[in-house]
């Protein structure tokens, strides 16, 4: 099972349950975790870290002092991790965001941890250098099952559909809105293909798009 724990005020973690032992995505707030943990009586084996901005790493610390043989995995470590054959995780490097940027792709589960990589009708703030790179992950993400469960980084929904609505009156690219419901967890890479205008674009669009996102 996964659990969905909200921290801060628009980021998503995640427990990943295994047996007695358990996977945390994103720790960005240790006590909530913590909390969870204690409730589900269950023992992280490792930390999966999307990337190392503060409001995804912040309680890395914390949890290693509770549990000191916990393991934290990003970006530089293995590209393959495999824990039990249910739950085993591939690490698709994504630069864009930032450049240690990477998501965690579960293909007995069907789901994938996007970080700040994809949200639901959008992507990742990035640096006007790394267009490029945002651009080609995305491209990378399109290549997986369309029927795989994105999981982001935070509640975004919103501001999603605001971003929509002007791209309908600068361009009147999409005729619809976005036709997801909340929170932004019902989504998967089909229909961010099919609904996300920077995962449906070529170069110069998404160039564009993103100027226009700021």
């Amino acid at each position: 099972m996964i659990h969905v724990v909200k921290i801060l005020e628009t980021n998503y973690s995640y427990i990943i349950e295994d047996g007695f032992k358990a996977m945390i995505v994103d720790p960005g707030d240790a006590d909530p975790l913590l909390n969870r943990l204690e409730i589900l009586r269950l023992i992280p084996e490792c930390i999966l870290l999307t990337h190392n901005h503060s409001d995804h790493s912040n309680g890395v610390d914390e949890i290693k002092r509770k549990f000191p043989k916990v393991k934290v995995i990003n970006n530089s470590r293995d590209s393959l991790l495999a824990f039990n054959s249910d739950n085993t995780v591939t690490i698709i490097h994504t630069p864009g965001h930032t450049q240690d940027s990477c998501c965690f792709y579960m293909p007995k589960r069907g789901v994938i941890f996007t970080g700040d990589t994809l949200f639901t009708g959008l992507c990742g703030k990035t640096d006007k250098k790394y267009y490029f790179e945002m651009f080609n992950s995305l491209q990378k993400l399109q290549e997986l099952p369309l029927y795989t469960k994105v999981l982001p980084g935070h509640e975004y929904l919103s501001n999603s559909i605001e971003f929509l609505k002007t791209l309908n009156r600068e361009s009147g690219f999409y005729n619809s809105l976005l036709k997801f419901d909340y929170p932004s967890l019902n989504t998967t890479i089909a229909d961010e293909i099919n609904n996300n205008p920077f995962m449906s674009s070529d170069i110069n669009y998404f160039t564009k798009i993103r100027d226009l996102k700021g």
